[in-house]
C-alpha cells in the first residue's frame, strides 16, 4: 500500500501545472509616484524596506523632540543616491521638453516627492513642538536646496550611462 501511494502522489505532481509566479517589487508607492521620477522608482525599490519604517518611527516617536529633526535627516540623505546614475539619453530625449523645461520638470517632481514625505513629520512635529516649529522646516529647506542642486550638477555635467 505504500508502494502504490508513492506511485499514485507521484503521478499527480507530474500532473500538475505550477509555474511559479515572479513577484513583483513594485510596490504601491511605485504606482504613485509618475513615471518622469523613474530615479524615485528605482530609488524607493532599492530602499522601501528601510523608509518605511523609519518614517512610521518617525510619526510614532514625534512627541520626542528629536525623533522627526532625525528621522528627517535620514529620510533626506537617502534621495540623494536616487540621482548618481546618469540615465541613457533616449530616457531624457523622450521627455521632447527643452533643458530649461526637463530640468524645471525634475526640480517640480522632487519637490513634491520629497515634500510628500517629509511634511506629515513636520506636521506631527508641530503639534507636539510648536515653540520649535523652525528646527524641522529649516532642515526640510536645507535638503530641498541640497536636492536642487544635486539635480542641477547631475544635469551639468552628465554623461549617459555612468554613475
Amino acid at each position: 500500500i505504500p508502494l502504490l501511494l508513492l506511485v499514485a502522489s507521484t503521478g499527480i505532481i507530474t500532473q500538475l501545472d505550477y509555474k511559479p509566479k515572479q513577484r513583483s517589487t513594485n510596490s504601491l508607492f511605485q504606482r504613485l509616484i509618475p513615471s518622469a521620477g523613474f530615479e524615485w522608482k528605482a530609488g524607493i525599490r532599492r530602499s522601501l524596506f528601510f523608509m518605511v519604517p523609519l518614517w512610521i518611527i518617525g510619526m510614532g516617536t514625534s512627541y520626542f523632540i528629536g525623533s522627526v529633526p532625525i528621522v528627517m535627516f535620514i529620510l533626506g540623505i537617502i534621495p540623494i543616491s536616487f540621482y548618481e546614475n546618469g540615465e541613457p539619453i533616449q530616457m531624457i530625449l523622450s521627455y521632447e521638453k527643452n533643458s530649461h523645461q526637463f530640468l524645471w520638470l525634475k526640480i517640480k517632481l522632487q519637490f513634491i516627492l520629497y515634500s510628500a514625505i517629509t511634511l506629515p513629520l513636520i506636521g506631527a512635529f508641530i503639534l507636539f513642538h510648536a515653540e520649535f516649529w523652525y528646527i524641522p522646516f529649516i532642515e526640510y529647506l536645507v535638503f530641498i536646496t541640497l536636492h536642487i542642486f544635486l539635480i542641477l550638477t547631475k544635469y551639468t555635467f552628465y554623461q549617459p550611462n555612468s554613475k
